[in-house]
C-alpha cells in the first residue's frame, strides 16, 4: 500500500471557475471538496480493480470455510468432550457451561455456512474484467452537487438556458474539475434522470448526502477493499 492521499481540495481558480456561475457561500467550498474527493476516491477504486484476483481470493476464503466447517462437524465424541468444562473456565464467562458451548457451537457453524454462502455469491459476482469508468458514481455527483447548490441557494440544477450563467454551466464547472472528460451532453442527461425522479417523487431535491451517500459510499469502499 502506498502513503494515503491528501484529501482533494479546490484551488482558489477552480473556486472561482464555480463561483463564477453561482454565487456560493464560502462554506459550500468545503462541502463540494468533500463530494469531489468522495468521487475521485471512487474512481481510483474503480481503475485499481483486480477481478481474476479478488474471484481468487473469495474462493479461497470459502473454500477454507467449508473445510472448517467439515472438520467440527465430524468431530468424533472424545472432541465434542474436551470441549465441555465441568465449570466456567477463565476468559470465557459464567455461562460457559456444557450445554451453553454447544449450543454456540451450534450457532457458530450456522453463521460459517452464511459465510461460506456469502462468499461464493460474491464470487460469482465479480466481473470478468474491469469495468471502464463507472457513469454511476458521476450520477451520484451530480445529485451530491445539486443538493449542495439547493441548500445554499433553494435552487435546483435543470436544464434551464437562461440568463448568461446556467445550471448546466454550473454544474459542467464543477465536472470540469472532478471529471474533464465528462461531456455537458452527459451531464444534460443526468440532469434529465434528476428531473424523471423530482416528478416521480414530487420532491425539489434529492439529499443523497442525508440518504444514500452514506451508505453508498461505505458500499462501494468495501467492494474496492475487497476487489482492489
Amino acid at each position: 500500500m502506498g502513503a494515503p492521499r491528501e484529501p482533494f481540495r479546490m484551488s482558489d481558480a477552480e473556486w472561482c471557475s464555480v463561483t463564477a456561475h453561482e454565487a456560493l457561500p464560502d462554506s459550500a467550498r468545503a462541502e463540494l471538496d468533500s463530494v469531489v474527493d468522495w468521487f475521485l476516491k471512487c474512481e481510483r477504486g474503480m481503475k485499481q480493480r483486480d477481478p481474476p484476483e479478488a474471484r481468487r481470493r473469495l474462493d479461497a476464503a470459502r473454500k477454507a470455510i467449508e473445510a472448517a466447517i467439515r472438520e467440527i462437524e465430524a468431530f468424533p465424541q472424545d472432541a465434542l468432550d474436551a470441549m465441555l468444562f465441568d465449570k466456567p473456565r477463565e476468559g470465557f464467562g459464567f455461562a460457559s457451561t456444557p450445554l451453553s458451548l454447544l449450543g454456540k457451537l451450534s450457532s457458530d457453524l450456522d453463521q460459517m455456512k452464511h459465510l461460506e454462502q456469502w462468499l461464493a455469491v460474491a464470487r460469482d459476482r465479480v466481473q470478468a474484467k474491469p469495468p471502464g469508468d463507472s457513469a454511476a458514481n458521476r450520477r451520484e455527483l451530480l445529485r451530491q452537487v445539486d443538493m449542495i447548490r439547493y441548500h445554499h441557494t433553494g435552487k435546483i440544477i435543470d436544464r434551464s438556458s437562461k440568463g448568461k450563467h446556467t445550471p448546466l454551466d454550473f454544474a459542467d464547472a464543477v465536472f470540469k474539475i472532478a471529471d474533464p472528460s465528462v461531456t455537458r451532453a452527459a451531464i444534460i442527461g443526468w440532469i434529465k434522470e434528476l428531473k424523471a425522479w423530482r416528478d416521480e417523487t414530487g420532491a425539489q431535491c434529492q439529499d443523497s448526502r442525508a440518504v444514500a451517500g452514506p451508505i453508498l459510499t461505505a458500499v462501494l469502499m468495501a467492494l474496492r477493499r475487497v476487489v482492489s
